[in-house]
């Protein structure tokens, strides 16, 4: 299974990467929005799962996996966020039908979601 990370908090994707590689995953990963889609565009979005942060320096990260579900309506997208307070944002995030992670989160966590996912 291929897994995009897009997360601008290098430690805690480095730390996710290494967790999802020791359990067989095959993961790339971004520190930005610009850097997710090249990569997206240089692989063919051939991802089964797309990890992102909502809140990035570049860009929305919501905005983002709406871009990467109108090329690929099938890959999976988990949304993460330390806090969501605005309703808005949160309306945007089950309109899209996408999963939600709270930040902090332990890697048991992530790992029942992507199993749910795969």
């Amino acid at each position: 299974m291929r897994i995009l990370i897009v997360e601008d908090d290098l430690e805690l994707s480095n730390v996710t990467a290494r967790f999802l590689k020791k359990r067989g995953f095959d993961v790339f990963q971004a520190e930005s929005g610009g850097a997710a889609f090249d990569i997206w565009m240089e692989e063919q979005g051939m991802f089964a799962l797309v990890l992102i942060n909502v809140f990035l320096a570049d860009e929305n990260g919501i905005d983002l996996a709406d871009k990467f579900r109108a090329r690929n309506r099938g890959v999976k997208i988990l949304l993460t966020a330390e806090h969501i307070e605005e309703t808005r944002i949160l309306e945007r995030i089950a309109v899209g039908g996408y999963d939600f992670l709270l930040k902090p989160y332990n890697m048991s966590k992530l790992f029942k979601i992507i199993k749910k996912n795969k």
